[in-house]
């Protein structure tokens, strides 16, 4: 028996990968831009840099998304709802349908939970006792009801109706906020008043929404992908 003839299988040259480094937008710059603080801004930084990429929206939605949030949040800062009124006519302009008139408002200013309560209890999902308040408005753009807090457990996987306190968390409120952006406001909404009316059920303030959306428009071509 002789011995079979072993031949070298053909040796493959190196494989060559090109991986090109991601794009990089300048988010500070962006922020500072439409209004924040320069330490609100290094705050958000690091969500805004690993959560957005020129695929995540179109220049144009980003612009509402930017926009609406500033607007919602109070450039940031302010990231649930602030159900702490001090006037009757504050109520009435917020919830001109619940609250035709002073006397309606009786007993609910500067008394979060009982406003709460009052406003949500018995839709969104809020069937418990205490629900109102407990997912009163949180996040971007301010995400309110047990029911889309639910809706946003399922897609990001954060426990939000155990503990809805984490969209006070930039990351979580940036990654909650994109999801219900992207499942309830178009990409074929223009307009500021249809954006607004999605985001608001309502048009409550619409020209400072409109203005913070064109500065956001312009920050965002200040600063384009690199």
């Amino acid at each position: 028996m002789t011995a079979a003839t072993m031949t070298a299988p053909p040796v493959k040259p190196p494989s060559v990968h090109t991986t090109s480094a991601p794009l990089w937008r300048n988010w500070p710059a962006i922020l500072v831009s439409c209004g924040t603080t320069l330490v609100t801004a290094s705050k958000w930084e690091e969500a805004f840099r690993e959560q957005v990429t020129p695929e995540t929206l179109g220049e144009g939605s980003l612009a509402h998304f930017l926009g609406q949030c500033l607007h919602e949040t109070g450039m940031f800062l302010r990231l649930q709802e602030d159900l702490s009124y001090s006037t009757a006519a504050r109520l009435i302009a917020v919830w001109p349908r619940r609250f035709p008139d002073v006397a309606s408002t009786a007993g609910l200013l500067m008394n979060p939970r009982a406003l709460a309560e009052r406003v949500y209890t018995g839709r969104m999902g809020n069937d418990l006792p205490g629900d109102g308040f407990k997912y009163r408005g949180r996040g971007f753009p301010m995400i309110t009801g047990k029911d889309n807090y639910e809706a946003l457990q399922i897609e990001t996987g954060e426990p939000l109706v155990d503990f809805p306190e984490l969209l006070l968390t930039p990351s979580v409120a940036l990654r909650c906020g994109l999801v219900w952006w992207k499942s309830n406001v178009s990409d074929t909404m223009k307009s500021i008043e249809a954006v607004t009316q999605r985001v608001n059920n309502g048009q409550l303030e619409i020209e400072k929404r409109r203005a913070l959306t064109a500065t956001a428009q312009r920050a965002l071509l200040a600063n384009p992908w690199k």
